[in-house]
């Protein structure tokens, strides 16, 4: 669940890059007001938009998906025995820290980090 949610995240930022993208395309295509546009100008402004709108629905799927994954994650690092365990899981995983920025806030080493991270998960292995 936890890569699942590090992958989904990448997809989101993907998917909006390419949205930005289209829609940068879209505004260099544009006409100024007043100004009659070729037909075959017309169909690109079209075929682009609708690439657009695809893009935001497949933008929206994800995005679902994703809050559903990170409340099922929540409620499964809260549950931990451990706070420690918690605290770790929930800044990689929820926040997208890393190791070594955890370690920092925590006056710790980034090994000590990736130890509870690692008993956690063995932990949630074998619990679930």
């Amino acid at each position: 669940m936890y890569d699942e949610l590090r992958a989904l995240n990448k997809k989101i930022q993907h998917k909006q890059e390419k949205i930005d993208e289209l829609r940068a395309a879209l505004t260099s295509m544009s006409s100024p007001l007043g100004v009659r546009v070729q037909s075959s100008s017309d169909d690109r402004l079209s075929r682009l938009m609708c690439k657009i709108v695809t893009a935001e629905n497949e933008l929206d799927i994800l995005i679902d998906k994703f809050a559903d994954l990170k409340r099922e994650a929540q409620i499964e690092i809260c549950n931990l025995p451990n706070e420690g365990w918690q605290d770790v899981l929930y800044a990689h995983y929820i926040e997208f820290k890393p190791f070594y920025k955890i370690a920092e806030e925590k006056g710790t080493t980034e090994g000590a980090i990736k130890q509870k991270n690692n008993r956690a998960l063995k932990f949630l292995k074998k619990s679930g």
